[in-house]
């Protein structure tokens, strides 16, 4: 979910997350999706209640609008998965909104416009939990983050934060544009943008998608239709935004599977 990107209330990739994704259950079925961790969210199109979920091997885009109504006003600008539901940022509103399940809405102090599977991050940079309660401040809204087993990392500007129970400055960065990546389960830095999964890194290099094994060596390229902003990796596939789509490719042969377009702009 989440590296991606244009998160400040703009189109943007809703989280990026590095591990295998499940199959989403569809709208109809009421179901809760198994091996809930790793699902992920794909895409947030802030212009209405529309967010598309990426369902595994199936490579189905869902629309979270037909499983619950939404308050208004209705845009949202991120999407996570906490506890057993969807949750979305609805900035505008000043609410973490539950999307699955009974519907919840937590009101927060400022307007929460980032989610990860732990935190909300509003526009000012204060860290929430789930509760609305402050966890701390990291200054300004990240523009990557990395969930691991025991903590979440946020880079905001050249900075990386530590996030459990407080707010932890860990490290500052040389480049200016850089990806929070995981190597058994740690935290690695990547210049430019990339994300990883199940030994393989995949980097946006102008309009070209690469695939690099643990040596580097690249191993698969594919075009993009566009100047892409943001990737996503499981071990299953491998998906960019790409102004208005989302296409998604087989990993790690970048092999083409599905172009969609997320109801109008992402």
């Amino acid at each position: 979910m989440h590296v991606f990107n244009n998160r400040r209330g703009e189109a943007c990739l809703a989280l990026l997350c590095l591990s295998a994704c499940a199959p989403a259950s569809s709208p109809s079925s009421n179901a809760t999706p198994s091996n809930s961790s790793s699902i992920t969210a794909l895409a947030v199109n802030p212009s209405g209640a529309l967010v598309c979920i990426a369902g595994g091997r199936a490579h189905k885009l869902e629309n979270l609008k037909t499983w619950s109504a939404l308050p208004s006003p209705t845009s949202a600008s991120s999407a996570a998965w906490n506890d057993g539901n969807w949750w979305l940022a609805l900035p505008g509103a000043g609410l973490i909104y539950k999307a699955t399940g009974v519907p919840q809405s937590v009101s927060v102090t400022g307007s929460p416009a980032l989610l990860t599977n732990r935190f909300a991050f509003t526009t000012a940079g204060e860290v929430l939990d789930y509760n609305g309660s402050s966890v701390g401040r990291v200054g300004a809204l990240p523009s990557a983050t990395l969930e691991t087993s025991g903590t979440t990392f946020a880079l905001v500007g050249r900075v990386v934060y530590a996030i459990d129970r407080i707010v932890e400055r860990r490290q500052t960065l040389e480049g200016a544009v850089n990806s929070l990546v995981s190597r058994n389960d740690e935290l690695e830095v990547l210049p430019g943008t990339a994300a990883r999964a199940a030994g393989f890194t995949y980097r946006l290099e102008g309009r070209e998608l690469t695939a690099r094994d643990s040596t580097e060596r690249v191993t698969a390229r594919s075009a993009l239709p566009a100047t892409a902003s943001s990737v996503i990796a499981s071990s299953d596939w491998v998906a960019v935004a790409t102004g208005s789509s989302v296409n998604i490719y087989r990993a790690p042969t970048l092999s083409p599977v599905l172009t969609s377009s997320c109801g109008g702009g992402l």
